[in-house]
């Protein structure tokens, strides 16, 4: 399994086609995922989230499109959407905005292709 990770410090905006992904530094603009997403404590997104799993112990503004789990830690800040099927929220853990939670959350068509 491949793992990208984008570390303390780092800044980066666009967007990212991945397998995983560890964000501990800034992002802005639009993740895709074939598998999970993290948001470590000192972790900021800004923008929307498209994974099977997606836990957030840093800070997300912006929309999520999870397909199996999303986890909001109790360090975890969210302000957007949220589009899931389970959802598990600690105790401390802070969420402004609308919760969609259905049995079967629609996988968007990921393509990852390598250039050089």
């Amino acid at each position: 399994m491949t793992h990208t990770i984008l570390g303390e410090g780092s800044e980066f905006e666009g967007t990212i086609k991945t397998t995983t992904l560890r964000i501990e530094g800034d992002f802005k603009g639009t993740i895709q995922s074939a598998n999970q997403v993290v948001i470590g404590e000192k972790g900021k997104v800004v923008g929307d989230v498209y994974a099977e799993e997606l836990l957030i112990a840093g800070n997300m503004q912006g929309n999520t499109f999870i397909t199996s789990r999303l986890e909001l830690n109790r360090t975890g800040v969210l302000i957007g959407d949220i589009n899931t099927k389970v959802l598990v929220m600690e105790e401390g853990a802070s969420f402004q905005g609308n919760c969609r939670m259905e049995k079967q959350v629609e996988k968007p068509e990921l393509s990852i292709t390598m250039s050089e």
